[in-house]
């Protein structure tokens, strides 16, 4: 086909500022696609990030809670050692006690059966009343 000298330049150009704004429309495509991936990752990274803290927040209960029940069984232990530890002690005392005064005064049968009797109650104010027993038989 035939084209006049003037319309061939025309074309010409047409054809370049065609083709100028095909590769600006492909680069503005492409800077598109680029910023949606990046804000598509940092979408899932803060999704993330948000699902570990309140994972962590709640492994953070479950320590609290587990923390809580191992403090509550240790004071739970101490109330039970020291009352053992107590009544062993008081036992503890109070043989020592029996002990002492058979040894001081071991022709007395009545402060060795006063102590015998309240040995078997369980008292633990049978060594007081064995003493107080010896200085009444004295």
């Amino acid at each position: 086909m035939y084209l006049p000298p003037g319309l061939a330049s025309i074309i010409s150009a047409m054809k370049d500022t065609l083709a100028a704004e095909r590769a600006a429309r492909l680069r503005a495509e492409t800077r598109y696609e680029q910023e949606t991936r990046l804000r598509a990752a940092a979408q899932r990274d803060a999704e993330r990030e948000v699902r570990l803290r309140v994972e962590a927040e709640h492994d953070a209960a479950q320590l609290r809670a587990e923390n809580a029940r191992i403090q509550q069984r240790h004071r739970d232990w101490i109330a039970t050692t020291s009352s053992t530890l107590v009544e062993n002690l008081a036992q503890f005392s109070e043989r020592l006690l029996a002990e002492g005064i058979e040894l001081a005064f071991p022709s007395t049968p009545s402060a060795s059966h006063t102590l015998a009797a309240t040995q078997r109650r369980g008292s633990s104010s049978g060594a007081a009343a064995a003493v107080h027993t010896m200085a009444v038989d004295y």
